[in-house]
């Protein structure tokens, strides 16, 4: 049975800690914990934000289904702590650690400090031999379809939890590289924050942003291609975006011929014009490119065969600060485009960092 203690700070924030073994009831014993302690000390004006540090080898399967169910459906977030360890069942209930939208809605709250440690592997019985094969059989697939049904739910990764369902009893699947936090959401607090976005950084962004399909790398390795990086100012930038439009496109008429002579030949002022006129009609990505900022441009991508992306435009955003964020631009062979947005999950911006970086 897990033990439950709980601190609770100056701002209405109360952490429950479950440490121990988890057995068929503790979910239920938490709940009536946590209603007790809410009841007692919460203020109807300032209602308790609830964080449950983990700190278990694991237990019942089932029961660290309901933990995470409970915590996904309550908002609870979920903690493991620098000195802590989370194994098996409470991994399972770890990832439903969550947050409530005000107006609806919900996210992933998972938070790992570093050196704390979260392992996943399969379900098993400690009963073997008093239960049939067929019985064995019909149990693992059971909870092999709650599992993947909960995961699901979480919108946690399948392939991932697939790998974890993989390990035996002595086997552990232990969380420590960048794609594995990601893929999972988890937030790592205690790294040091990346307060600039170098030119590694920037090709590693472009390959998330075309889902390391078509990998590039500065130092290609296997079958990377090589990667092209060119600085530009947000001038350059929207200039280059203009002539590519037009090289682009496969019909002419006065726009294209207006748009060509801006990008030759404009100035400043009416290049600047041109782009955000095209902003609005969705003609030209929008990445909030302010005339004092920069913008990477990266290339090499060896497109075709499906693989269309030629150049990847990233702007970044709070350089020299703890809160570095890219907005990244995916320009195709064709004039389609996507953007997408990163920012930091807790002390880490993990999309400058490669998928198979060790970080804890």
């Amino acid at each position: 049975m897990a033990t439950l203690d709980v601190e609770i700070d100056e701002h209405a924030h109360a952490t429950v800690s479950l440490t121990g073994e988890i057995l068929p009831g503790d979910a239920k014993r938490f709940v009536q914990f946590v209603d007790q302690i809410c009841e007692k000390y919460e203020k109807p004006e300032e209602p308790f934000a609830i964080t449950t540090a983990l700190n278990s080898c694991g237990g019942d399967y089932c029961e660290g289904l309901l933990l995470g169910d409970l915590f996904h459906c309550r908002g609870y977030a979920t903690l493991v702590r620098s000195d802590a360890e989370c194994y098996s069942a409470a991994a399972l209930a770890f990832l439903g650690g969550a947050y409530l939208g005000a107006v609806g809605g919900w996210g992933a709250d998972r938070t790992l400090e570093l050196g704390g440690v979260i392992g996943f592997h399969g379900f098993y019985s400690d009963s073997l031999e008093s239960a049939s094969l067929s019985h064995g059989m019909e149990q693992g697939k059971i909870l092999s379809i709650l599992v993947m049904n909960y995961a699901t739910a979480l919108r946690v990764d399948m392939d991932f939890m697939a790998e974890g369902l993989e390990k035996g009893p002595t086997e552990l699947l232990v969380l420590r590289t960048v794609g594995q936090f990601r893929k999972l959401g988890i937030k790592l607090r205690g790294t040091v924050r990346t307060p600039l976005l170098t030119d590694e950084g920037a090709v590693n962004v472009a390959n998330y942003a075309t889902g390391w399909r078509r990998p590039i790398a500065l130092a290609p390795r296997g079958s990377e291609a090589h990667a092209v990086v060119q600085h530009l100012t947000a001038q350059d930038y929207r200039r280059f975006a203009l002539r590519r439009l037009v090289d682009q496109s496969t019909q002419g008429g006065a726009l294209i011929e207006m748009i060509q002579k801006v990008a030759r030949l404009g100035d400043d002022l009416a290049v600047s014009t041109v782009y955000r006129d095209l902003e609005l009609v969705n003609a030209v990505p929008y990445l909030g490119a302010e005339d004092a900022g920069r913008v990477v441009h990266v290339s090499g991508f060896d497109f075709g065969g499906g693989f269309y992306a030629t150049d990847c435009f990233i702007k970044p955003s709070n350089e020299s600060t703890s809160d570095l964020g890219v907005t990244v631009a995916v320009w195709h062979t064709s004039n389609y485009f996507m953007t997408a947005s990163y920012s930091h999950t807790g002390d880490c911006l993990y999309e400058v960092r490669r998928p198979d970086e060790v970080v804890v």
